[in-house]
């Protein structure tokens, strides 16, 4: 055989060896290069990765079922990776040997733990890295190890978890990771939906958004966001209004010896300090920083739709899910852009069916100046909700909103002078009904509200002074009734609080009632009414010395109503009449009382020791006031904040009177504006004697016992003109809570209640109302104390007392007229 043709023979067999060793290669690679892949990545990761398969090539690399085990809560899946690899750039050196990597089929879970302070974006503190992946030279040598393009196909993620609940859905998202240069990267996002959820399925969903983001030299800012048509689906849950839950008694008295405990009143929550930056006003700066100096965010035509409820599976386009809900629809276009530290908002849209919004605002969070005008045009309530959907809104699509509001810089007078921003506008609202219990039992309408007024805004300080404010129920233009206001509130600092004032010009009193929503005073809205009422009442409450809060109320009415005004005839009341009385069980019976019924007592005939002592203990000013008392409305506002809840009342003896007769139990603020009009009825018809025989002879004692005589004689066996100051100051006592308090006369007085009694009767010597003998009489009595037998049986009737009490203007017949 030739040397020539021996030399190609050898080629030959090289050339199938080594097509040979190559197919092999091909077939074998994957065994021996996916452990190493496996183990580089779940390096690079810190967590155990696996790779279900490998197909390597010179183009491309491909990796199918990649898995990346749970790393501080996070785990992700692709279902395909193809690695673009230049061979070129290989043989120079693996920097920059990988061209491009395509990822499909993305899958990522965040969980959040549920530990308070916890963010979306606070993974870095929890094992991923403690510095920013997009700044400085860290950030840099991050982006320098990424191929020169990088993409995601089908990207979902699902952030689940976090402190409520809270969790995030992205599904169909796409991302592009691109070099311009060794220091520039390109970044765009783009999904067909974002959707924020709650536990309780509350939540809201964005379609189609696009971010664009540039990288230059390790610093990331964004450039825009944007997006045109799809549909915003804005879902809260309803029914979240908080009950106001009471543990302790409830006291509705006056007296100036009612007693509170509880500490000293802190700022509400979310005040901060003086030097501190709002919440908000932080944030947005943050944001504010990364965008790109021609920033823009713009939509165009974007559908609002609003519902009810969110199923657990996340929101829905089919309408709302629950009787409770209500749907808003609308158009929307906006756009947002960066003007130097600065953001400007501005957008209009159309709610359907004739409503109309559009308007413009600039924020800028360095110095927390805001300038900007927005109006609304027929703006359905319902969209409104969207905003506060926790309100007790009752057919809000029926109601209408119109107005204007501006905000404008005011100029400084120096660069020391802090930024101050001035706010002024109106609003018209027609139709705005809502259902809640603490309100009126049943639903509430308000036909037309205006509201119109001037204001300063000092976001250093955040202090908002309100000049030439007014609201009025009714057209103000017309036949409205204008309550004025002017003031400032505090919202940061050591003299956090608000000083406000309001004050009412004489007005009719037809027009009041009138202007009273529908809802709140029942049959009493729609008697005949005549004559004026004026009143100004001012409120200065510092929350963190609430034992300075001040308070003045004035009010001048010659109100009284004609004809068939829901009101009785007086005269009813000065002879025998029938009075519903709570039952043990919650039924009503009916009982006789009032003059010349067999168990009325005369106020000249009780015990002049059981005057003074509930008049002390439940009304001291009553012979003086006009059936309200304002200084113990201040008392009572104090004692509720120190204590963090509604605990005590405001409420003088006219008042409860008022209640006992002609009103219901249940709390509601409707209750309390028809009691402020019986009281005043009550006041306008009766002497004071009248009112407090009335009051002994009605109010409970105990369980079904109602009345000073039947009650003198259960407790002590005796008529109430002989009752002793001890016992006097025990019934006393008994009045705010006679349910609770009756479990004494069984079991006896406690020593933490003959303790109470006494620091009663001292109380009533420091007032003189009683001398020292007879408060050492009173201690006496206090250490032989008891009740009378089952049997009915007890002591026997009195022939005189020891001490003196104060006179009254009441004259007592029985056996106290020696003293």
């Amino acid at each position: 055989m030739g040397t020539g043709k021996k030399r190609w023979l050898a080629v030959r067999w090289v050339v199938i060896v080594g097509i040979a060793l190559l197919i092999l290669g091909w077939f074998l690679a994957p065994w021996f290069l996916r452990p190493s892949v496996q183990r580089e990545l779940a390096r690079a990761w810190g967590a155990p990765v696996s790779v279900g398969s490998m197909m390597p090539g010179a183009h491309p690399i491909v990796l199918q079922n990649v898995s990346l085990g749970e790393r501080a809560g996070v785990r992700v899946a692709a279902t395909r990776v193809e690695v673009q690899v230049s061979a070129w750039e290989c043989w120079k050196g693996w920097h920059g040997c990988v061209a491009g990597v395509l990822i499909s089929g993305v899958e990522v879970h965040v969980k959040l733990p549920t530990g308070d302070g916890t963010r979306l974006g606070g993974l870095s503190g929890r094992g991923l890295g403690s510095r920013s992946l997009g700044e400085g030279a860290f950030g840099r040598r991050m982006l320098g190890q990424l191929p020169k393009t990088l993409e995601l196909d089908g990207v979902s993620v699902l952030v689940s978890g976090g402190p409520g609940g809270v969790g995030m859905r992205v599904t169909g998202g796409e991302v592009a990771l691109s070099r311009v240069s060794q220091e520039k990267h390109r970044l765009r996002l783009q999904a067909r939906q974002v959707m924020l959820t709650g536990a309780d399925g509350t939540g809201a969903a964005v379609p189609n958004p696009v971010v664009r983001a540039v990288a230059d030299r390790g610093r990331w800012e964004l450039t825009s966001v944007g997006g045109a048509g799809g549909h915003l689906d804005v879902s809260r849950a309803l029914g979240m209004w908080s009950n106001v839950q009471s543990g302790a008694v409830d006291s509705d008295a006056v007296g100036s010896d009612a007693e509170a405990t509880g500490t000293d009143g802190d700022a509400p929550k979310g005040t901060g300090t003086g030097g501190e930056p709002s919440g908000l006003s932080f944030w947005t700066a943050k944001v504010l920083a990364k965008m790109s100096e021609r920033f823009v965010l713009e939509w165009d035509g974007l559908g609002v739709q609003g519902l009810g409820n969110l199923s657990a599976a996340g929101p829905t386009t089919a309408g709302p899910t629950t009787s409770r809900g209500h749907s808003v629809n609308g158009e929307l276009s906006f756009r947002f852009e960066k003007e130097g530290s600065c953001g400007v908002f501005s957008g209009h849209g159309k709610m359907s069916p004739e409503g109309v919004a559009d308007g413009f605002l600039k924020v800028c969070p360095s110095t927390g100046a805001l300038t900007g005008k927005v109006h609304v045009q027929e703006l359905p309530l319902s969209f409104l909700t969207l905003l506060a959907p926790d309100l007790p809104w009752k057919s809000p699509e029926r109601g209408r909103a119109s107005g204007v509001l501006e905000l404008e810089e005011v100029p400084r007078v120096s660069l020391a002078h802090p930024v101050r921003v001035g706010v002024g506008g109106r609003l018209r609202l027609e139709h705005v009904a809502f259902q809640e219990p603490h309100v009126a039992e049943s639903t509430v309408l308000l036909p037309r509200v205006e509201l119109r007024g001037e204001a300063l805004w000092t976001p250093e300080q955040r202090v908002l002074e309100v000049h030439r404010g007014k609201i009025g129920l009714g057209d103000l233009g017309r036949d409205g009734v204008p309550v004025h206001f002017e003031g400032a509130v505090q919202l940061a600092g050591e003299d956090v609080g608000l000083d406000v004032r309001a004050w009412l010009e004489p007005s009719r009193c037809a027009a009041l009632a009138a202007a009273v929503p529908e809802g709140l005073l029942g049959d009493l809205r729609h008697g005949v009414w005549e004559g004026e009422m004026s009143g100004s009442a001012r409120l200065r409450l510092p929350w963190r010395r609430l034992d300075d809060t001040e308070l003045d109320l004035k009010v001048r009415s010659t109100c009284e109503t004609v004809g068939d005004s829901g009101f009785p005839s007086p005269g009813v009341y000065r002879r025998p009449f029938l009075h519903a009385v709570p039952m043990p069980g919650g039924e009503f019976q009916e009982v006789r009382v009032g003059p010349g019924t067999r168990h009325w007592v005369e106020l000249g005939s009780m015990s002049p020791w059981f005057v003074h002592a509930v008049l002390s203990r439940e009304d001291a000013r009553f012979f003086t006031h006009s059936g309200f008392a304002p200084w113990a409305i201040r008392d009572a506002l104090v004692k509720d904040l120190k204590q963090g809840r509604f605990v005590f009342g405001a409420s003088t003896i006219t008042m409860q009177l008022a209640k006992n007769l002609f009103l219901s139990r249940v709390k509601t603020l409707s209750r309390k504006l028809r009691e402020a009009l019986w009281t005043q009825w009550l006041e306008g018809n009766f002497t004071k004697t009248e009112l407090l025989a009335l009051y002994f002879n009605a109010i409970e004692y105990g369980p079904g016992l109602y009345g000073i005589g039947p009650a003198a004689l259960h407790y002590f066996g005796r008529p109430p003109g002989d009752l002793n100051l001890a016992e006097s100051t025990f019934l006393a006592l008994v009045l705010p809570s006679p349910t609770r308090m009756y479990s004494y006369r069984d079991r006896g007085l406690t020593p933490h209640m003959k303790h109470k009694m006494m620091q009663a009767m001292v109380h009533m010597l420091d007032k003189g109302r009683i001398d020292g003998v007879a408060l050492e009489a009173g201690r006496a009595q206090l250490e032989s104390f008891s009740f009378t037998g089952v049997d009915g049986s007890g002591l026997v009737p009195r022939d005189g007392f020891e001490g003196k009490y104060n006179g009254l203007p009441v004259r007592f017949t029985t056996l106290h007229e020696s003293l």
